[in-house]
Protein backbone atom coordinates (compact mmCIF):
# COMPACT_ATOMS: atom_id res chain seq x y z
CA UNK A 1 0.00 0.00 0.00
CA UNK A 2 1.43 3.50 -0.67
CA UNK A 3 1.74 6.14 1.33
CA UNK A 4 -0.21 8.96 0.59
CA UNK A 5 1.75 12.44 -0.56
CA UNK A 6 2.47 14.42 3.00
CA UNK A 7 1.91 18.44 2.35
CA UNK A 8 4.55 19.98 4.25
CA UNK A 9 4.12 22.84 7.30
CA UNK A 10 6.44 25.92 6.57
CA UNK A 11 8.38 26.41 9.91
CA UNK A 12 10.01 29.33 8.96
CA UNK A 13 12.82 31.08 6.51
CA UNK A 14 16.09 30.40 7.07
CA UNK A 15 19.42 32.94 5.20
CA UNK A 16 22.20 31.11 3.24
CA UNK A 17 25.04 33.31 3.39
CA UNK A 18 26.29 33.94 -0.23
CA UNK A 19 29.11 36.55 0.45
CA UNK A 20 32.91 36.07 0.42
CA UNK A 21 34.39 34.99 3.32
CA UNK A 22 37.45 38.60 4.26
CA UNK A 23 40.07 36.33 4.86
CA UNK A 24 39.62 34.69 1.70
CA UNK A 25 39.76 38.20 0.33
CA UNK A 26 42.40 39.40 2.19
CA UNK A 27 45.03 36.78 0.89
CA UNK A 28 43.51 36.68 -2.78
CA UNK A 29 43.97 40.42 -2.85
CA UNK A 30 46.79 41.69 -0.77
CA UNK A 31 49.43 38.17 -1.24
CA UNK A 32 51.85 40.07 -4.14
CA UNK A 33 51.21 43.59 -2.86
CA UNK A 34 53.94 45.47 0.22
CA UNK A 35 53.03 47.88 2.25
CA UNK A 36 54.46 50.36 0.18
CA UNK A 37 52.24 49.11 -2.96
CA UNK A 38 49.44 49.62 -0.48
CA UNK A 39 50.00 52.92 0.03
CA UNK A 40 50.51 53.97 -3.23
CA UNK A 41 46.98 52.55 -4.05
CA UNK A 42 45.54 55.06 -2.14
CA UNK A 43 47.48 57.95 -3.28
CA UNK A 44 46.79 56.81 -6.88
CA UNK A 45 43.21 57.52 -6.06
CA UNK A 46 43.60 61.09 -4.27
CA UNK A 47 46.00 61.95 -7.57
CA UNK A 48 42.59 61.12 -9.89
CA UNK A 49 40.36 63.14 -7.56
CA UNK A 50 42.56 65.80 -8.23
CA UNK A 51 42.56 65.46 -12.30
CA UNK A 52 39.20 65.71 -12.57
CA UNK A 53 38.41 67.86 -10.50
CA UNK A 54 41.08 70.76 -12.64
CA UNK A 55 39.64 69.19 -15.54
CA UNK A 56 36.11 70.23 -14.76
CA UNK A 57 37.21 73.48 -15.69
CA UNK A 58 39.77 75.39 -18.62
CA UNK A 59 42.88 74.83 -17.28
CA UNK A 60 46.10 74.71 -18.88
CA UNK A 61 47.33 71.62 -20.16
CA UNK A 62 51.01 69.99 -20.90
CA UNK A 63 52.17 68.82 -23.97
CA UNK A 64 50.17 65.60 -23.62
CA UNK A 65 47.14 67.38 -23.02
CA UNK A 66 46.93 66.36 -19.00
CA UNK A 67 47.01 68.98 -16.86
CA UNK A 68 49.89 71.01 -16.07
CA UNK A 69 49.30 72.56 -12.71
CA UNK A 70 48.57 70.76 -9.60
CA UNK A 71 49.37 73.47 -7.39
CA UNK A 72 47.21 73.88 -4.06
CA UNK A 73 46.43 70.20 -4.18
CA UNK A 74 47.95 68.47 -0.82
CA UNK A 75 48.08 64.56 0.01
CA UNK A 76 48.94 63.89 3.49
CA UNK A 77 49.93 60.81 5.07
CA UNK A 78 50.16 60.29 8.83
CA UNK A 79 51.69 56.69 10.41
CA UNK A 80 51.24 55.92 14.02
CA UNK A 81 52.40 52.57 15.89
CA UNK A 82 49.11 51.06 15.02
CA UNK A 83 47.10 53.47 12.09
CA UNK A 84 47.53 54.59 9.31
CA UNK A 85 46.40 57.88 7.64
CA UNK A 86 46.11 59.47 4.29
CA UNK A 87 44.31 62.41 3.92
CA UNK A 88 43.80 64.66 0.34
CA UNK A 89 41.80 67.98 -0.55
CA UNK A 90 41.47 66.98 -3.56
CA UNK A 91 37.90 66.71 -4.10
CA UNK A 92 36.18 64.57 -2.30
CA UNK A 93 34.07 61.25 -3.02
CA UNK A 94 30.43 62.01 -4.57
CA UNK A 95 27.19 60.16 -2.98
CA UNK A 96 26.93 58.16 -6.33
CA UNK A 97 30.23 56.87 -6.46
CA UNK A 98 30.65 55.83 -2.53
CA UNK A 99 26.71 54.01 -3.16
CA UNK A 100 27.97 52.41 -6.67
CA UNK A 101 32.02 51.83 -7.17
CA UNK A 102 34.37 53.25 -4.12
CA UNK A 103 33.87 49.87 -2.71
CA UNK A 104 33.12 47.64 -5.37
CA UNK A 105 35.34 44.42 -5.97
CA UNK A 106 36.75 45.09 -9.71
CA UNK A 107 35.48 48.32 -10.41
CA UNK A 108 38.13 50.04 -12.56
CA UNK A 109 38.53 53.87 -12.77
CA UNK A 110 35.61 56.21 -13.84
CA UNK A 111 38.54 59.11 -13.78
CA UNK A 112 39.91 60.27 -17.02
CA UNK A 113 43.35 59.41 -17.59
CA UNK A 114 43.08 57.58 -14.16
CA UNK A 115 46.21 55.49 -12.69
CA UNK A 116 44.27 54.64 -9.69
CA UNK A 117 40.67 52.99 -8.99
CA UNK A 118 38.46 52.07 -6.20
CA UNK A 119 36.90 49.00 -6.02
CA UNK A 120 39.75 46.37 -5.79
CA UNK A 121 42.83 48.93 -5.20
CA UNK A 122 41.13 50.15 -2.62
CA UNK A 123 39.86 47.31 -1.00
CA UNK A 124 43.29 45.38 -1.17
CA UNK A 125 45.02 48.44 -0.06
CA UNK A 126 42.97 48.73 3.16
CA UNK A 127 42.94 44.77 3.93
CA UNK A 128 46.64 44.63 3.40
CA UNK A 129 47.34 47.22 6.23
CA UNK A 130 44.64 46.26 9.29
CA UNK A 131 41.31 44.82 9.95
CA UNK A 132 39.74 48.66 10.97
CA UNK A 133 39.20 51.44 9.02
CA UNK A 134 37.74 54.73 9.22
CA UNK A 135 36.27 56.82 6.48
CA UNK A 136 35.04 60.97 6.06
CA UNK A 137 34.79 62.31 2.76
CA UNK A 138 33.30 65.99 1.61
CA UNK A 139 32.70 66.89 -2.02
CA UNK A 140 31.21 70.03 -1.13
CA UNK A 141 27.92 68.88 -0.72
CA UNK A 142 27.64 66.42 1.47
CA UNK A 143 30.25 64.91 4.26
CA UNK A 144 30.15 61.23 4.69
CA UNK A 145 31.45 59.58 7.31
CA UNK A 146 32.06 55.83 7.97
CA UNK A 147 33.37 52.94 10.28
CA UNK A 148 33.84 49.65 9.31
CA UNK A 149 35.68 46.19 9.69
CA UNK A 150 37.10 43.58 7.18
CA UNK A 151 33.70 41.80 7.14
CA UNK A 152 32.33 44.28 5.79
CA UNK A 153 33.86 43.63 2.63
CA UNK A 154 32.58 39.62 2.48
CA UNK A 155 29.31 40.70 2.18
CA UNK A 156 27.98 38.60 4.71
CA UNK A 157 24.49 38.70 5.94
CA UNK A 158 24.02 41.86 8.63
CA UNK A 159 27.32 43.48 7.66
CA UNK A 160 26.42 45.90 4.66
CA UNK A 161 28.62 48.81 4.58
CA UNK A 162 26.95 52.16 5.24
CA UNK A 163 27.82 55.95 5.41
CA UNK A 164 26.57 58.59 7.80
CA UNK A 165 25.47 62.09 6.05
CA UNK A 166 26.29 65.43 7.44
CA UNK A 167 25.92 68.83 6.03
CA UNK A 168 28.68 70.06 4.22
CA UNK A 169 31.74 71.97 5.98
CA UNK A 170 32.62 73.50 2.72
CA UNK A 171 36.27 72.40 2.31
CA UNK A 172 36.38 69.39 -0.12
CA UNK A 173 38.51 66.40 0.93
CA UNK A 174 39.14 62.47 1.96
CA UNK A 175 40.69 60.86 4.74
CA UNK A 176 41.06 56.80 4.80
CA UNK A 177 42.26 55.46 8.62
CA UNK A 178 43.43 52.19 8.74
CA UNK A 179 43.93 50.93 12.35
CA UNK A 180 45.00 47.08 14.43
CA UNK A 181 47.99 47.31 11.64
CA UNK A 182 48.47 43.95 10.56
CA UNK A 183 52.22 42.37 11.74
CA UNK A 184 53.90 43.05 8.37
CA UNK A 185 52.56 46.31 8.27
CA UNK A 186 54.20 47.57 11.77
CA UNK A 187 57.30 45.92 10.91
CA UNK A 188 57.62 47.77 8.12
CA UNK A 189 56.78 51.16 9.58
CA UNK A 190 58.78 50.57 12.41
CA UNK A 191 61.89 50.21 10.22
CA UNK A 192 63.72 54.03 10.13
CA UNK A 193 65.31 52.33 6.83
CA UNK A 194 61.66 51.38 5.36
CA UNK A 195 60.39 54.82 5.97
CA UNK A 196 63.90 55.91 3.86
CA UNK A 197 63.02 53.90 1.08
CA UNK A 198 59.36 55.22 0.86
CA UNK A 199 60.53 58.59 0.81
CA UNK A 200 62.82 57.69 -2.36
CA UNK A 201 60.00 55.63 -4.04
CA UNK A 202 57.37 58.10 -3.45
CA UNK A 203 59.75 60.70 -4.93
CA UNK A 204 59.94 58.42 -8.27
CA UNK A 205 56.30 57.58 -8.79
CA UNK A 206 55.03 60.28 -8.36
CA UNK A 207 57.45 62.57 -10.14
CA UNK A 208 55.82 64.21 -12.49
CA UNK A 209 53.06 65.56 -10.55
CA UNK A 210 55.33 66.68 -7.54
CA UNK A 211 56.78 68.52 -10.33
CA UNK A 212 53.62 70.31 -11.59
CA UNK A 213 52.89 71.78 -8.09
CA UNK A 214 51.06 68.28 -6.14
CA UNK A 215 52.23 68.61 -2.38
CA UNK A 216 52.44 64.58 -0.75
CA UNK A 217 54.18 64.36 3.05
CA UNK A 218 54.68 61.57 5.26
CA UNK A 219 55.40 61.53 8.85
CA UNK A 220 55.94 58.56 10.82
CA UNK A 221 55.05 59.55 13.92
CA UNK A 222 56.84 56.92 16.20
CA UNK A 223 59.58 57.14 14.44
CA UNK A 224 59.67 61.39 14.89
CA UNK A 225 60.26 61.30 10.83
CA UNK A 226 58.71 63.59 8.40
CA UNK A 227 59.14 64.17 4.87
CA UNK A 228 57.89 66.72 1.55
CA UNK A 229 58.19 64.50 -0.92
CA UNK A 230 60.47 66.42 -3.87
CA UNK A 231 60.89 65.10 -7.61
CA UNK A 232 63.50 63.11 -8.25
CA UNK A 233 63.63 61.88 -12.07
CA UNK A 234 65.66 63.92 -13.95
CA UNK A 235 64.60 65.85 -17.31
CA UNK A 236 65.55 63.92 -20.80
CA UNK A 237 68.71 65.22 -22.46
CA UNK A 238 68.33 66.57 -25.76
CA UNK A 239 71.58 67.98 -26.57
CA UNK A 240 72.52 64.23 -27.18
CA UNK A 241 74.28 62.80 -30.37
CA UNK A 242 70.77 60.84 -30.70
CA UNK A 243 68.13 63.19 -29.13
CA UNK A 244 64.97 61.60 -27.95
CA UNK A 245 61.65 61.69 -30.00
CA UNK A 246 58.25 62.77 -28.87
CA UNK A 247 55.31 61.29 -30.81
CA UNK A 248 52.26 63.59 -31.69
Amino acid sequence: MMAKDVKHKKLGTITLDTGVNPNFLQSTLTQDISTLEALFDMIDNSIDAARDSIMESNFEKDSFGLPSDYSGFRIKIRIDKNSIRIVDNCRGISKATLEESTFQTGSSSSHSYGIGYYGIGLKRSLLKAGTQYSMLTDDGNTLYKSSFDNTSFGGHNGSLLTADEFISKGEKRTLFSVSNLRNEIKYDIGNEQWFLNAVKELSIRYSIYISKGLSISIQNVTLSLSNTITHKVPKLRANTLVPPTFEE
